[in-house]
Parts: C-alpha cells; structure tokens; sequence
C-alpha cells in the first residue's frame, strides 16, 4: 500500500485519472498504460489555435496534449478564421462558420458573372459552384441573369435588342427615315438603350434593303409613286410605265356631248396655245351637229395645267364642262376633221389651224386662229376668229400639219391636204394636193390659198394630202413634207398599195410628188399612206423618223395593219423617187385589227429618254367587235419587224366596250401637265358613256420618273 491513509489506492485499485498513483505501481494517470480510459477525457487537434477542435482526432488523455481542446466543432483545423465561432464572409467559398452552408451570390444563368446586386442563395455546400451559384470572385456585372448569352465577357450580337456584353448600349442599324426598313448597306448606330426603337434605329429583322434612307416613303414595301422621280419601291428604277389594260385606267375621259357626235375622230396636241408655258390639246368633232346645222364639226380644246389633271385621277366629264368648243359655221363643214398648232408670229404662243374638209359646200375651208387662242364662254363659232378662203381644192383641210419651218426663217408653215383635189384629172375626184402656206406669207398676205404652193398627185384617186405631217428626215434643220397617199401606185406599185411622199426641206418649189422620194406599199390594198407620224427618233440616233400607217397590210393576217418605220440619216433624202425603204415595222396582232389607221409619235411617254409611238387598231376585239385598241411601243426600236402577238411587247389599251373604235385616233408628243413627261391621246368615236356614238377622248399622263 503506497498510501495507507487513501482507502481508494492500493495495489488492486484501477488506475484512474485523478492526479494519483492508484495501484501503487509507480505511475500516475496517463503515464500507466493500465489507465481506465472511461475516467479520461476527449481532447480534439487544435492545430490552428482557433480554440476549436477537429473531430476526427480525438484522443482520451487525462491530461490535454499539445494542441488540443476539447471542442470538436471545427471544419477546418488549418484556418484560424474557420470555426463555428467566425462570421461567414458571403461567397468566398469557405464554409466559415462550421454550419454546413455557404452564402453565396446569385449567378442564375450560370453564365461566370453575377448580376450587380446583393442577392444571395444558401449552397448545400461550401463551393459557390452549383448551379445559380457564384463566389464573390465573380465579377458582379451580369445585366441580364436570367441569359447565359448576356454578360460583360459576351460577344455583341447587331441590333438583336439586347446588350449582350453589358456596356449599357446595342449596336443598331440605322434607318434614319423610321420606315422600318433599314440603309441597304448595313451601317449601324450605338444606341443608349438595347432596344433599337429609338429615332434613326432598327432591329435585325428589319430588312437591310432601304435605297434612300432619308425618305420615308421610299421602301421595297411601297408601291411606286409615279412621276415623283423616287425609286419609291426600291426596285432600282424609277420609272413608271402606262401598263397593258383597259383604256378606263385613263386620267381623265372627255365624253362627247350628245349621241352621233362622234367626238374623238381626230386628236392633236397643239402646244401651248393660251400662254401660260403647258402645253394645250384638241379634240375633233366633225360630226358634231346642232339645231342650226347638222354635221357642222367642232374642235374642242382643253387647256393644260399643273392643276388641271391629277396624275392619281381617272375621272370622267362631258368635253364641253373641261374644254372650250370651237365650232364649224355651215352645213356638213365637219370642222375639227383636222387640227395643228404652230407658232407663226413668234411670239411664243401658238395659232391653232382647223380643218373643216365639207365646208365652202365640201370645197373645203381650213380656219386660222392667231394665239393666244382663248374665249370668255365654252363655246364660239370658227367664223368669229379668222378664215382661210375656200379653195379650189376638194375637201381641202381633210388634213393639216403646223408647227414645221420648211425655209429656216423660224415661222411655223402650214401643209393643208386636199385629197380629192381635182386640179388635174376628174373633176370629182381628182389626185389629190397638199397646198404648203409659209408662215412669213401668211403674216404679209393673210390666210390664203392663193398664196401657196401646191404638192399634187398624177392620177385619178390617188387621194394625195389624206395625210400630211411634218418630220426633219435629213437632219438638216429644215422641216421636210410628208404627205400620204394610200390610194397611189407609184412605179409599179399593187393596185391601192398606197405611197408616202416627203418633199425635202426648204418644200417651196410646187411639183408632182411622184418625182420625190417616197416609200409604197408592197402589196395590192395596203394604204400605205392612210397615216403618217413624225418627229419621233424612235431608235436614238438623233435623226427624226418617218412613221406610216398601213391599215389593211396583211403582216399579222388580213387587214391586220402595220406601220412602216424610214430611218432618218444625213442622206435619207437623197436618192430620187422611190428611194425610201422601211427600216422597221410593226405588225398588226390579229387580221382585221386596221393597226395604222392612226399612228404619232408620241414623244418620251415614260421618261427613260427614248421616243415612243403610239398607233391605233381601231378594230382590234379583245374586249368585244369593234372595241378596239391602241398600242404604245416604247423606244428605243430596232430594225425588222415587231409582232404586237408576242408576248411582252408594246402596251395593249383596249376600248372599254364593243363598238368603241378605240384607237380610231391617237396622239402623242405634248405635255398637259407640265410634268416634264408626254402624255397620250386615245380616241373612241363609237363610245356611248355620252350618249349613243356620242365618243370619248382618253388622256394618260405619261408615267415615268
């Protein structure tokens, strides 16, 4: 016994800790292996001196070993900083506190970057690495954390409505005009917001196709505005053209007065003839009649203005309410069968002459009347402006042409057919005469057939002077006389071949217009002749062309009709008689049409710089019998022949019902709007909106630019 006075310390005792050597065996507490663990205590790794203890390494000791607590709380025994008693730094990825959690930063979109917030999530674990989760080491700048695709380290995607690298701007294209179309060619705009709907701004999805970006109307998804000088579609032209169709898309209908008047059965532009710079355009009547006299004859004219025809109107009036009625004096005059315009005094402002081929008791009288020709009322007599004395011509003023200078001296001179002129041959019906009255005569002498020159035929029936015009075929600056004759058979023409004749300017010297130059028909009936149009350069070579109608030529079958084209050149003139061949024609779409019964040129109809034509088919059924049609064919032409049966090829307006005679009479080359665009004249003399037969003149502005 060790300690006789411890009843608890013997030889036999356990040893226990308590600081005693309780079997006596010379050991105290953990110093004797035989030591009652259950008496000891726990003592957990404190290797960071946090006072926490690590609980995977407990060991029972009576006394505490180097290092140790008797706390086992600790998760990390190698971070004085981690320890249930620390404060949780939020997201750094060290559960700090010993909870078993993190507080972490939101990244829902996964994407590395937070939004710029302070919002947190409790992880499962101390990482900050699930999903949603972020450290704080993320930088926190996300705009958008609901997209993966939107963050600081994102690459910008163009005007897709997002800031996808979160710079506070989108990269936009431009569409300055805030049509919803975007500059064609791609350049963009830094927006102060992503949405791209601010002025001058625009998406993506907006078509990249916009040719003017600084107009609002100018889009591929508008309709063309013609005559604007727009590419209002985007089309890359700006040029608008009169399409095939109904002659009811016409601007504006002028509708004979009463039934029979047959309005329309002549047309001319006569340039300006009232003064005010536009150009002016006449409507014939010949029938036209009243209760003082029957068939008397009237030339309506309507004035052009800016304001007069809208180029989006297609309106419909009785002439006389949009024109002023200059009408024939006697019985069966059939004033208006004829009308020119021509500026003979020279003072800019042009006379207007019309024919009227049964006055004087069908001698014929053709009327003068001096610029500016305008009355107070809509209606006036020829005979209270100025007259021409009849002539010993028959039916003479059946044609007129004006506006020609055939000597240079800058008067217009004045051709007036007289088809049946009997100077030579039957007293009833004589070859025919073109009588040629120089402008400087008629300023000295007055209006008078005495002081003229005639152009005469050789032969019974020729009806010499049907048709007359003036074209500059040479190019020489003087006028030159186209005078039809679609009854001749010059040569050893086909019996009613027909002929042009064309008298070289200066056309003073009087003659038989046999021994000119002159183009004829090439088969028997083909009346070559019943028409003629000039000062239109249909293929571009500068020089003016000869166009002649053959109503009953066969080219597109029987009495189809044609129009002959003769080239203008320096030496178009100057072979002898016979010498004019057709460079060109145009063949009638069907037998029977009459194509050339009336031809014009019709000057530059849709603005890209080339004449047109414009011819007549009077005949033509596509609506019903007799409904007919007028063809525009635009320049420039070439050389052979043009079949109006191919498809995509001259504009086709048709008449608007059967029995019209649309395309009767047609004409070409004036402006009634001062545009800058010529404008077109279709004549159907059978049409009844007036009345029965009480006719109708069409206007179509010409549409381009």
């Amino acid at each position: 016994d060790c300690d006789d006075a411890d009843f608890d310390i013997s030889p036999d005792a356990d040893e226990v800790c308590d600081g005693a050597d309780n079997d006596c065996d010379g050991l105290v507490d953990d110093d004797d292996d035989s030591i009652d663990l259950t008496t000891a205590t726990t003592y957990y790794s404190d290797l960071d001196g946090d006072g926490y203890g690590d609980a995977g390494t407990g060991v029972e000791s009576c006394r505490p070993p180097s290092d140790t607590v008797t706390d086992a709380t600790d998760c990390n025994d190698a971070d004085a900083s981690v320890n249930p008693g620390a404060a949780e730094v939020v997201a750094d990825g060290v559960d700090s506190d010993c909870d078993g959690t993190e507080t972490c930063y939101t990244d829902s979109d996964g994407d590395g970057y937070r939004a710029d917030s302070a919002a947190t999530v409790v992880s499962a674990d101390a990482d900050c690495d699930d999903s949603g989760e972020a450290l704080a080491t993320a930088p926190a700048t996300d705009c958008n954390d609901g997209d993966a695709t939107v963050n600081p380290g994102a690459a910008e995607v163009v005007a897709d409505g997002i800031d996808s690298d979160c710079d506070g701007i989108e990269t936009c294209y431009v569409d300055a005009d805030g049509d919803g179309y975007a500059e064609a060619s791609g350049a963009t705009v830094a927006s102060s917001d992503a949405d791209c709907g601010d002025a001058g701004e625009a998406l993506a999805t907006a078509p990249r196709t916009d040719c003017d970006d600084s107009e609002g109307t100018v889009n591929p998804g508008e309709d063309e505005v013609c005559n604007d000088g727009l590419d209002n579609d985007c089309d890359a032209s700006t040029t608008c053209a009169i399409a095939d169709g109904s002659l009811s898309q016409a601007n504006l209908k002028l509708e004979g007065e009463n039934g029979a008047h047959s309005v329309a059965r002549s047309l001319r532009f006569l340039g300006d003839v009232d003064g005010d710079g536009i150009d002016d355009l006449a409507v014939g009547a010949p029938l036209f009649d009243s209760a003082a006299a029957a068939n008397r004859g009237a030339a309506y004219i309507f004035y052009g203005s800016i304001s007069g025809v809208d180029p989006s109107d297609s309106v419909s009036a009785r002439i006389v309410t949009r024109a002023r009625r200059f009408q024939g004096s006697q019985t069966g005059a059939q004033a208006g069968q004829s009308m020119s315009g021509g500026d003979i005094d020279g003072d800019g402002i042009n006379e207007v002459v019309v024919g009227a081929p049964g006055g004087a008791a069908g001698a014929g009288r053709t009327w003068l009347m001096t610029g500016p020709v305008t009355i107070g009322s809509s209606v006036a007599n020829l005979t209270a402006i100025a007259t021409q004395r009849a002539g010993d011509a028959d039916h003479a003023g059946w044609a007129v042409a004006m506006g020609g200078d055939t000597d240079g001296d800058g008067a217009a001179d004045v051709l007036i057919g007289s088809p049946q002129s009997a100077a030579t041959g039957s007293a009833n019906r004589g070859p025919g005469e073109v009588t040629l009255l120089l402008g400087a005569d008629i300023q000295a002498a007055g209006f008078d057939l005495a002081a003229s020159t005639p152009h005469t035929g050789s032969s019974y029936g020729e009806a010499v002077g049907y048709s007359v015009e003036w074209v500059d075929l040479d190019g020489d600056g003087l006028d030159d006389a186209a005078i039809g004759a679609h009854l001749s058979e010059p040569g050893s023409s086909p019996n009613n071949a027909g002929a042009v004749y064309v008298v070289a300017g200066p056309a003073t010297a009087a003659g038989n217009v046999d021994t000119r130059p002159y183009l004829a028909g090439t088969s028997a009936g083909d009346w070559l002749g019943f028409a003629i149009g000039g000062g239109a350069d249909v293929d571009g070579d500068g020089y003016e062309d000869l166009l002649a109608g053959s109503p009953t030529a066969d080219d597109g079958g029987a009495n189809a009709g044609a129009v002959r084209v003769v080239q203008g050149s320096a030496s178009a003139l100057s072979g002898g008689a016979g010498s004019l061949a057709a460079w060109a024609s145009i063949a009638g779409a069907d037998g029977n049409d009459r194509l050339g019964h009336t031809v014009s040129g019709a000057g530059d109809v849709d603005g890209d710089g080339n004449d047109d034509i414009v011819v007549g088919a009077w005949k033509e059924n596509t609506i019903g019998n007799n409904s007919g049609a007028a063809y525009v064919v635009y320049g420039p032409m070439t050389a052979g022949t043009l079949d109006l049966a191919t498809a995509g090829g001259p504009v086709r307006l048709t008449g608007e019902s059967t029995g019209d005679l649309a395309g009767w009479s047609v004409a070409g080359g004036g402006d009634a709007n001062a545009d800058g665009l010529d404008d077109l004249l279709v004549g159907a003399p059978q049409d009844d909106d007036g009345g029965f037969d009480a006719g109708a003149a069409y206007l179509l502005l010409g549409l381009g630019g």
